[in-house]
């Protein structure tokens, strides 16, 4: 019986295992190794043997015998999918975080990579969020924050960029919600309050409450008048530079988020 039951074990531990829908992130063994369905890959040098947080590269990813490497270093964290023939991969450059996605049939670039300034990268079934961040605490004096950014993973088509589910993370983690970049001050807290958009023109926000802010520029001066009729349109969140258009827009080899252009 015992025989049977070490049998049973080893033919379940050996067989192929199949994995929930969407994205999720990848476990290394041994700081370095991970397997996904029929892929395993490689990450060298980890920045600690125990528990890494970063690792140098390169990413190896092999399958049936063969094997090819994605230009990528720095990387936090990887993440597949059973439906996609992509991998997520976050990596990271002085203040600056990377999304790449990588084909796991060969490492060629799936789609552009992603620039974004922020505290922090969620990847959870179709869903990539770039969380938002400021430049400081901004307690005494207002402080310039960056948007989130939240993308629909599918597996044939470029991530989609959904503006609301956008809006809305930065209102929830900030206190204020806005698209692009804003000066803040006590963001994360219940006195958040946008004091002025680096670029003034066009910018639209709404308080925590969901009313439309509209910036108005008079002279020298700024001010804010409380429209509940307007929305955020396309016309709105495209005639500023600092709208969604500049921030989160395609570009040949990288496509900027929030933070773009530190």
């Amino acid at each position: 019986m015992r025989l049977l039951v070490l049998a049973l074990s080893l033919m379940f531990s050996l067989a192929p295992q199949e994995h929930a829908a969407g994205f999720h992130q990848l476990a290394f063994d041994n700081s370095q190794l991970a397997r996904f369905g029929a892929y395993s890959f490689h990450l060298a040098e980890p920045d600690r043997p125990d528990k890494p947080t970063a690792w140098q590269g390169p990413l190896t990813i092999s399958s049936g015998g063969k094997s090819c490497a994605a230009d990528v270093s720095l990387v936090t964290a990887v993440y597949a999918s059973a439906d996609a023939p992509f991998i997520v991969v976050a990596t990271y450059s002085g203040s600056n975080t990377y999304v790449h996605f990588i084909a796991m049939s060969n490492c060629a670039v799936q789609w552009e990579r992603i620039k974004a300034f922020t505290e922090g990268v969620r990847v959870a079934n179709d869903r990539l969020s770039i969380l938002p961040a400021c430049d400081s605490a901004g307690i005494r004096s207002p402080t310039r924050c960056f948007a989130a950014c939240v993308y629909k993973l599918t597996s044939e088509a470029a991530p989609e960029l959904l503006k609301d589910e956008s809006f809305s993370l930065t209102r929830e983690t900030l206190g204020v919600g806005f698209t692009g970049e804003a000066k803040v001050v006590h963001p994360k807290t219940a006195r958040a309050r946008i004091v002025a958009p680096e670029k003034p023109a066009g910018f639209v926000s709404r308080d925590k409450g969901g009313a439309p802010l509209k910036l108005l520029l008079l002279g020298r001066g700024l001010r804010f008048r409380s429209q509940s009729s307007i929305r955020l349109t396309e016309d709105y969140a495209t005639s500023s530079s600092i709208g969604w258009r500049d921030r989160c827009r395609r570009l040949p080899n990288e496509r900027p988020c929030a933070g773009a252009g530190r």
